[in-house]
């Protein structure tokens, strides 16, 4: 029997621990199952609501933690009363581990179990995270919480809304790696992010980049039938300066706003404009904003033949290099009646960033709703997902952030098209976000030609406009659905 087994599963760790628990329990959950025993419960009239808060357990006293043992043995007889039991401890250990003393709140220091690994109720490796959701608790704070996530069946998420288990094995060939801001070589920025969350200011600039931009890639393409894959490895000398004065808008629009976080497409930034953003960031660091920064960097060589990275890469505020996403699989399109598509060498992993912000993860376009990726961002502990994106069309984006949104996690898709033929503009493609546990959770870039005001994220309400040309969320031009 399942709740045997269990029993037997923690008898057997070499050291009864909250953290070694709450895992082998969680996951117990996660495998067996929930809508059984809420279908019981439902079904008894005289059962007690299931989501309630009991006492805390005293975690440095192995004597608590063996008479918490001593209560699921008491309740083995009936696998009914052994999952009410084993539930209530669960939420017991998942306020506990929250509360525990030491570092790691916020992602402004190493965790507590950050370097540890602890066996599932599968045989399988997990880490211990903190859900650490900033942007969803803020709404449910303020009363604005539509939970759904809290009467779904089968979701841990309103029993256990503060811990996590994070799967320390590959899924589908894909590994989730687990940081902390507090490894960021510029240590400062993880208290100024700290001071955002304490102050609810964040903000995120989605600059979806106004200029066309060529790529010689894609001209040889349109001019050669027999071209199968495309490398955007560089822009045209005329896209390459648009583009510079570009980003000099987009970074003052940033600063006008005190934005803290400004994010742009896939595939837009040659290695020349990259440098040119490092070195404004840099020469506006005592401005203040943007505190990070996320762009698609264009093709790289991988070393593995012709193949390339597509890769985003997140900024800090002095343009330092705190993270790169390689995106996983391929875009593919036609052109002229042919297929098109990516000569990409595929990520193998996602990375997941504790923050003060939120859990941070990069995502590139078709990442965010793949097959093979998405249910591996679902297994993950991130909630902060910042989306470059280059497509012609963005509602597989939008069904996709729904979805997230349902698990309590907040999207940014910052995307713009090819602007050649074949491609339409934008409002197929409008960038967009949705966050969670808000009445209006969902706002849309219009659809207006270039030089339009673009979309800004607001955690608290927004003051009067600063900067001309930076839609608000909620203002005329931002569509609702």
């Amino acid at each position: 029997m399942a709740e045997a087994d269990l029993l037997e599963r923690l008898r057997a760790l070499p050291r009864l621990t909250p953290a070694a628990a709450y895992v082998l329990v969680r996951t117990y959950f996660s495998k067996e199952g929930l809508r059984a025993f809420e279908d019981a419960i439902r079904q008894d009239a005289r059962s007690h609501p299931i989501v309630y808060r009991a006492r805390v357990l005293d975690g440095s006293d192995p004597r608590s933690l063996e008479e918490w043992l001593g209560d699921l043995v008491a309740a083995s007889n009936s696998r009914h009363a052994f999952d009410r039991c084993a539930l209530d401890r669960l939420i017991r250990l998942d306020q506990l581990l929250h509360d525990a003393p030491g570092p790691g709140a916020g992602g402004d220091r190493p965790g507590p179990f950050d370097d540890a690994e602890f066996q599932g109720y599968d045989a399988l490796s997990y880490r211990l995270r903190r859900s650490n959701n900033p942007i969803a608790d803020y709404y449910e704070g303020r009363g604005e919480a539509i939970r759904g996530e809290a009467t779904q069946g089968g979701s841990l998420t309103p029993y256990c809304p503060r811990m996590t288990a994070v799967p320390a094995y590959q899924i589908s060939g894909l590994s989730i790696q687990c940081g902390s801001a507090a490894e960021w070589p510029e240590r400062t920025l993880a208290k100024s992010l700290l001071q955002v969350h304490h102050r609810c200011q964040l903000r995120v600039l989605l600059w979806p980049l106004r200029p066309m931009l060529h790529y010689p890639g894609w001209e040889h393409a349109r001019q050669d039938s027999s071209i199968l894959q495309l490398t955007l490895s560089e822009l045209t000398p005329e896209s390459e300066a648009a583009l510079i004065a570009e980003l000099d808008a987009g970074i003052e629009a940033a600063r006008g706003n005190k934005a803290t976080i400004l994010v742009l497409p896939e595939l837009a930034l040659s290695s020349q404009a990259e440098v040119a953003l490092k070195e404004r960031l840099v020469d506006g660091t005592d401005r203040g904003h943007p505190l990070l920064t996320v762009f698609g960097r264009c093709h790289t060589p991988s070393g593995d033949g012709d193949l390339v990275w597509n890769e985003a890469v997140l900024l800090g505020a002095r343009g330092e290099e705190l993270q790169v996403h390689r995106k996983i699989h391929p875009f593919s399109t036609q052109l002229a009646g042919r297929p098109l598509g990516e000569r990409l060498k595929g990520g193998e992993e996602i990375s997941v960033v504790a923050t003060p912000l939120g859990n941070l993860c990069l995502l590139i376009c078709l990442d965010l709703f793949h097959a093979k990726v998405k249910p591996v961002v679902l297994e993950s502990h991130a909630n902060l997902l910042l989306v470059p994106s280059l497509s012609e069309s963005t509602s597989a984006h939008r069904t996709a952030a729904r979805e997230f949104g349902a698990s309590c996690r907040s999207t940014f898709v910052v995307n713009r098209a090819f602007d050649s033929p074949g491609f339409p503009p934008v409002p197929a493609g409008a960038s967009l976000f949705r966050v969670p546990r808000r009445r209006n959770a969902e706002a849309v870039h219009a659809a207006e030609p270039a030089g339009a005001p673009y979309l800004l994220f607001s955690l608290a309400p927004l003051p009067a406009p600063q900067v001309p040309g930076v839609e608000r969320e909620g203002g005329g031009n931002a569509s609702r659905p």
